[in-house]
């Protein structure tokens, strides 16, 4: 990842790898916002409308999609709250309550 092109695009891909639902399964937007490098992180800011109900679906497909042994995290930050979730190998969905 020593070029700015290769960097945007496996930030691109972190990004499009991700997706959020609603209690229902309907599809939250979320639009990117921007993406670092740190360390051997990418981190990617995603930003979207908390819903009515207080149950998120997470998603991400970068596992089953390119790379099965990888661990991701997402973090949810709200104020007065910050949600830690771990995607781990098999693992690609899972849900969080957000009060």
């Amino acid at each position: 990842m020593s070029t700015l092109r290769a960097r945007a695009a496996i930030a691109l891909l972190v990004a499009e790898s991700f997706s959020l639902s609603n209690e229902q399964g309907q599809p939250i937007p979320m639009a990117t916002l921007g993406a670092e490098l740190e360390a051997n992180y990418v981190v990617v800011m995603q930003e979207f409308e908390k819903p009515d109900n207080t149950v998120l679906s997470v998603r991400i497909d970068l596992h089953r999609l390119l790379l099965p042994n990888h661990v991701s995290l997402l973090r949810l930050l709200r104020p007065g709250a910050n949600t830690l979730l771990r995607f781990a190998a098999g693992g690609n969905s899972q849900s969080v309550r957000l009060e």
